[in-house]
């Protein structure tokens, strides 16, 4: 008789645990494992997924996988107000390397035992990249450093973007009008710098323009070329001048020695 009523007494007990909508499976000084409405928490008494875990854990190997089609991911977020997600990867002994999501970066970066205030990557929520800064200043993809390539090449889309600069082939057109060399002149003693070319001030606030400051340079050494050409012309009709000149002069000279010798 004392069996059967422990017996129902710990029933009672077992069912009373998940009408209430939480059970301790496991429970002890490292921890406690519940169950509520078909979720499963370790170390946390109302799980809200099926399996919501309170603090580390330890694996070897994790996989996540789909059973069926579609899409697939993990979400590493802060639970709370001001807290940032954090994904962190370090070898044994060696350093480690942070994924941090604050409010407005993804940042990536080795910073030992804290997360990275600015990231050697950072990928800001307005679509922009940083490399060892999240101040992108609107630009693209911005960097606070120096930079090695091997090989840069500044493409030109479509003419009917508003940033496109036309190549300066355009000189050498039949209705291209050269400036004069003494227009050139009075433009740099009254400006300091070539016509059209940035002032040492605009490059410094605004930097370089690589494509339009090519297409500058290029206008210039195009213009040196047709200035050059046309100082060779000059220079050859000079020598045929001379040419002629000389021709006179041998003609003067052999008179003069006729003359002489009458």
């Amino acid at each position: 008789m004392k069996k059967a009523l422990l017996f129902t007494g710990l029933l009672f007990a077992f069912y009373s645990g998940f009408a209430q909508g939480q059970w301790p499976f496991v429970s002890g000084n490292s921890g406690a494992i519940y169950y509520n409405g078909g979720n499963v928490g370790i170390n946390l008494m109302n799980p809200g997924c099926p399996l919501d875990v309170y603090g580390m854990i330890h694996n070897n190997f994790m996989v996540v996988d789909a059973l069926a089609a579609g899409n697939i991911g993990a979400w590493v977020r802060g639970g709370a107000s001001g807290v940032n997600g954090n994904v962190v990867v370090q070898a044994s002994g060696g350093n480690a390397f942070w994924i941090t999501a604050d409010p407005y970066n993804l940042k990536i970066g080795a910073y030992g035992g804290t997360e990275p205030s600015v990231g050697m990557i950072n990928c800001t929520f307005g679509n922009t990249v940083g490399i060892n800064t999240t101040n992108t200043q609107g630009y693209t993809f911005a960097v606070a450093g120096t930079a090695l390539f091997t090989q840069v090449t500044v493409k030109a889309t479509s003419s009917n973007n508003p940033t496109f600069t036309p190549w300066a082939d355009y000189v050498f057109k039949k209705e291209y009008r050269l400036p004069s060399l003494e227009s050139i002149e009075k433009y740099i003693r009254e400006n300091n710098h070539l016509p059209g070319i940035p002032t040492s001030a605009e490059v410094e606030k605004n930097g370089i323009d690589l494509a339009s400051t090519e297409t500058k340079l290029l206008e210039k050494i195009e213009q040196l070329t047709l200035y050059t050409i046309d100082l060779q012309k000059q220079v050859d009709s000079l020598k045929a001048e001379n040419q002629k000149f000389a021709n006179l002069q041998q003609q003067v000279d052999q008179l003069k020695k006729s003359l002489s010798e009458k």
